[in-house]
């Protein structure tokens, strides 16, 4: 499923242009759950910050997009992997879609695709997601990053490292609108300012990975899934909020929501985090019945 998705890119004076041969879209993948620094601007491109680095990122038409400011070293090592772009998603799509109900979402949001995030930044995200809105947890990374992170020269600041949380306080935390997860969010960076080596998780398997993700303070089977298939490379975690909760119960009724992992697996196999991810986006933004009829009835 590696067959890549990129056929080119060359600098073009201080911006790097990149053609694909198949669907990304920049609005459902920066707004399908998985990411919360990526804003949308006037003219239709997005602006963002990852690996300490601020883009904007467009689409030009006919599969080629531009990231300003960037070389095409940085192209090469940075963004190519975030956005997953050595990944051919059209086999990923034939491989699943014969899953009436993925095939709905694939039918919906064609140009999704699964981004490549920094581990410690997308642990705390998620941390700061549990029991929260996209609005609001927006609103408190970014503060969190005006207050730890480092400025970046062409705007806003870097998310910080676990080193420069771990000197924070819960009073801190709480100020920034962390609430109650101003402990876990302290916690967690100090356990891995402290060594807990994130990387080395991905390399586990899947549920292994999950087991000692839980470790970290604020960390349950939701939020350690999410970490896995958003930054770790396990394309194979499912992720279930009260979204893919009400899909599985309507859609998929021989699944036991208390043990998904087994039945996603049997189904999806090494893929279902995409499946996942098609179902969560479209039920999300078309609504429960809508989706759950449509999809019956097809």
């Amino acid at each position: 499923m590696k067959q890549t998705a990129l056929l080119w890119a060359k600098e073009d004076g201080s911006a790097t242009r990149f053609c694909l041969n198949e669907p990304f879209s920049l609005k459902d993948t920066f707004t399908c759950g998985q990411c919360f620094r990526f804003t949308p601007k006037d003219d239709g491109s997005y602006f963002g910050i990852a690996y300490g680095r601020a883009i904007t990122i467009r689409e030009d038409g006919s599969g080629e997009y531009t990231i300003t400011p960037c070389t095409r070293n940085e192209f090469h090592t940075i963004w190519r992997r975030y956005f997953d772009l050595d990944t051919g998603y059209t086999a990923i799509k034939e491989a699943i879609g014969w899953d009436g109900h993925v095939r709905r979402g694939i039918d919906y949001a064609p140009g999704i695709r699964i981004l490549n995030q920094e581990p410690f930044e997308t642990v705390i995200s998620f941390i700061i997601s549990a029991n929260n809105n996209i609005v609001r947890i927006g609103r408190i990374i970014s503060a969190l990053c005006e207050r730890y992170g480092e400025p970046i020269c062409n705007g806003g600041h870097a998310f910080p490292t676990a080193d420069a949380l771990a000197l924070a306080t819960e009073e801190d935390l709480r100020k920034l609108g962390a609430g109650y997860r101003a402990g876990y969010i302290l916690r967690t960076a100090r356990m891995v300012a402290d060594g807990f080596d994130l990387t080395a998780i991905g390399e586990l398997p899947l549920l292994d990975a999950q087991k000692k993700l839980m470790e970290l303070d604020g960390i349950g089977p939701k939020v350690a899934d999410c970490i896995l298939l958003f930054s770790l490379n396990h394309r194979d975690a499912f992720p279930v909020d009260t979204w893919v909760k009400k899909v599985l119960v309507r859609l998929y009724p021989n699944c036991d929501v208390r043990r998904p992992h087994a039945y996603s697996q049997s189904r999806f196999g090494p893929l279902c985090g995409y499946a996942n991810q098609y179902l969560f986006h479209a039920i999300r933004m078309m609504g429960e019945e809508a989706f759950c009829r449509e999809s019956c009835i097809q």
